[in-house]
């Protein structure tokens, strides 16, 4: 294809060509009116012909508002049609060669041989080299213009039948011909630069996606072995921080659910190791599943309490919910069924912007022994660019929509999809302005033909009338539909401030004969739980009041020693997210249907941590484990604790209330510990100074300077040991405390920023 035709399609090149000539044009008008007053006026012209005078100027006046027109209307006449506004200029450009031949015809014949002709036809010459040069990417263009000018030039001074006129011909014919062998040389020089240019451009653009792509790869491969060298780590650092501190622990409820997340830390490292083995058995097509009877609900309820903290922690409840029709037993590889739901559970949580993630479980039967299974991840408030649904289970593909906290690198999804194909099943992520934005997923598996049936506590629970208060929706309907399962009747209230209503309606079922026998009370995740509903129902009702349900998250359920010592008696406390085993725990407890599980009128012991300390310690740390294990030695040395997760909430918690000490860690989100010390330092001026003692795992070179520099006092390499930390905390409280520690204390903050 010619190097013209191919290029002058593009657009942008064109664009750029057309307003260079015409922000030049402006430079032809102003020689042409500055000559045409010249020789109208200082001259003869004027005075001997007054009309053609008026005529030639009402004609330049005209064209030259033309072209102005056009050149500052460029955008807006461009924008609609290219081509129309390129017509109407080269036409204009035409008239006004033309023009300017007219006049300088009209001059010659006037005033022959005269200082007028002489200063037309210079002008003239000129003009058409400057067009020349600006035209020169449209060669028809220019020399229809340079002919405009020069042939009845040529042929009107030769006119004049003189041997002078015949010099100035035959020099303005040499002229001619050499602009117009230049207007050529021009052309193609013009655009042969262009298409220079335009493949140089072509090759380095394809040069730099050659090396954005390859620089990615390499960032890809590098941010997946830094994932799995963090995610191995953290669990291992989980399990023994976890395990040293049941060192000193006598295996109480509390302590056991502190081993259960030790043990389930450990194993989440075994998963991680077998997901990357399970990556290269799909890639391979080697995977091989287990099938076994097995019970679904526990195996999604599972799932949910082991991420039930992490959903907590961002003010996330879970919740599942099944359709009447799934049986309880089902034939499949648990493990893989594990997997898949946590895999897609995590995730949800990790994008929901919202307040909840519901597992909705739904089985189609092929017939009496087989069927498929439908499991949806429904979240609340997740905003997701349509582009994520084509890209979120390939695996190390990473989307600014789906980034979450963990930084995954989607190796657990691409497993995920994976399993489910060697299920016979589909994976698929939606938006859906009438369902929301979920993760689904189908696979096929047998149907037990036994299942279990509802024991004699039905009987004694069957018509039982609950009350629900200010339960989300996706809880709501799980505690309604496993209720409803024992025959009971549920009511449900918005929210727990609407007190008065909720007495006023307790009244009324007792007047109508129909009293409440159970209020579940939900917890906000995101707020500061408290009592008020029952201290409101136990002071103000003159009714019988019903038995009581505080479901929380296992981070409040500390508040359950506050609620018995205010004397509030058939209270039992729920931890979410809920299974099906803990609501009808709690059930056996409230009403008694089973002899192990009657209510116990003992009363938890206080202990000595409810007595006042004397000092009070600021610790800032965004990773969970490592507030856990750091708060229990700084409790076992005997000292008050508050914790902030980074340096924002720590300067919050600072406008409160002042610190004895701050340790403090360095590298963490919203707010590091270095701008963190800045701006404590910075409030402080000259006043008293706070001591803080930085903690961190960084081993680079010269941390310890950067901690000081920062205006930190002291510094404490992880992982910290409680004799390390007791001693430098007497050390900058100026104490002389004699704890009684032991010997084998040693327990370890994971190695995180």
């Amino acid at each position: 294809m010619n190097i013209k035709k191919k290029l002058s399609q593009d657009k942008k090149i064109l664009r750029t060509i057309d307003r260079i000539i015409a922000q030049h044009g402006h430079y032809k008008w102003v020689g042409m009116i500055s000559i045409f007053i010249l020789v109208a006026f200082a001259g003869d012209l004027y005075r001997d012909h007054v009309i053609t005078t008026m005529a030639f100027g009402s004609v330049a006046l005209t064209l030259g508002a033309i072209d102005f027109f056009l050149v500052v209307r460029f955008d807006a006449i461009y924008g609609a049609g290219p081509a129309r506004w390129r017509r109407w200029f080269v036409m204009n450009h035409w008239m006004s060669g033309m023009f300017w031949a007219i006049f300088s015809v009209s001059i010659i014949l006037y005033y022959p041989l005269s200082t007028s002709a002489f200063l037309v036809v210079m002008l003239a010459i000129g003009m058409c080299c400057l067009t020349n040069v600006e035209w020169s990417p449209y060669y028809r263009a220019n020399l229809i213009f340079q002919s405009a000018v020069f042939i009845p030039l040529i042929f009107f001074v030769l006119l004049s039948n003189t041997l002078n006129a015949y010099a100035i011909g035959a020099m303005l014919l040499t002229i001619y011909a050499m602009l117009l062998r230049q207007a050529k040389m021009l052309n193609k020089r013009h655009w042969s630069t262009i298409y220079d240019r335009h493949e140089l451009e072509m090759k380095a653009r394809d040069l730099n996606q050659a090396v954005t792509i390859a620089t990615e790869a390499s960032q890809v491969k590098a941010k997946f072995l830094t994932n799995i060298t963090y995610e191995i780590r953290t669990p291992m650092n989980n399990v023994l921080g976890m395990l040293a501190l049941l060192d000193d622990t006598q295996l109480s409820p509390q302590q056991q659910k502190l081993q259960e997340v030790a043990v389930q830390s450990g194993e989440s490292l075994l998963h991680l190791l077998e997901d990357v083995l399970d990556f290269s058995r799909i890639a391979s097509g080697s995977v091989v599943l287990n099938e076994s009877m097995f019970n679904l609900r526990r195996c999604i309820d599972q799932v949910l309490e082991v991420l039930g903290p992490v959903a907590h922690g961002r003010g996330i409840d879970l919740s599942s919910v099944y359709e009447r029709n799934v049986p309880l037993r089902l034939k499949g590889d648990r493990e893989r069924l594990t997997q898949i739901v946590s895999n897609l559970v995590s995730k949800a949580i990790g994008v929901c912007d919202g307040t909840e993630v519901v597992v909705r479980i739904r089985l189609d039967r092929d017939d009496k022994m087989n069927g498929r299974l439908s499991v949806s991840i429904v979240l609340d408030g997740a905003e997701l660019a349509g582009n994520v649904v084509d890209t979120v289970f390939e695996a190390f593909c990473r989307s600014e929509d789906m980034q979450d906290t963990n930084e995954e690198t989607g190796l657990g999804l691409a497993i995920s999809k994976g399993l489910v194909e060697c299920m016979g099943g589909n994976i698929g992520f939606e938006n859906s302005e009438s369902e929301g934005t979920y993760f689904w997923f189908t696979a096929n598996v047998g149907v037990s033909t036994q299942q279990a049936q509802k024991d004699d506590g039905a009987k004694m629970l069957r018509g039982k009338i609950a009350l629900l208060v200010g339960l989300p929706r996706g809880v709501e309907e799980s505690l309604r539909s496993e209720l409803d399962s024992w025959g009971m009747h549920c009511t449900a209230v918005g929210s727990v401030k609407d007190q008065e209503n909720i007495i006023e309606l307790l009244k009324r079922r007792e007047q109508e004969g129909h009293p409440y026998d159970v209020v579940y009370i939900n917890s906000p995740l995101r707020k500061n739980y408290n009592l008020d509903l029952s201290e409101y129902m136990l002071k103000n009702a003159d009714v019988k009041l019903p038995k009581q349900v505080i479901m929380t998250s296992l981070a409040q359920r500390g508040m359950d020693v506050q609620h018995q010592d205010q004397g509030v008696q058939d209270v039992e406390w729920l931890t979410k997210p809920l299974t099906r085993s803990s609501i009808n725990h709690v059930l056996a407890k409230l009403f008694s249907f089973d002899e192990k599980l009657t209510p116990s009128d003992a009363k938890r012991k206080n202990d000595d941590t409810s007595e006042e300390q004397d000092k009070h310690i600021l610790l800032v740390e965004d990773n969970k484990v490592n507030q856990m294990v750091a708060r229990g030695m700084l409790t076992k040395l005997g000292y008050q604790v508050t914790t902030a997760n980074h340096g924002k909430e720590a300067l919050s918690i600072l406008d409160q209330k002042p610190f004895d000490l701050i340790l403090m860690d360095c590298l963490m989100p919203e707010m590091d510990g270095y701008a963190a010390t800045e701006a404590v330092r910075k409030r402080e001026g000259g006043g008293k100074r706070t001591p803080i003692i930085a903690m961190t795992a960084s081993v680079i070179e010269g941390e310890e300077s950067h901690c000081l520099a920062a205006g930190m006092d002291d510094y404490l390499a992880k992982p910290v040991n409680v004799v390390e930390l007791g001693g430098k905390l007497r050390e900058w409280l100026g104490e002389g405390r004699d704890q009684d520690i032991g010997d084998d204390q040693d327990v370890p903050l994971s190695g995180q920023h």
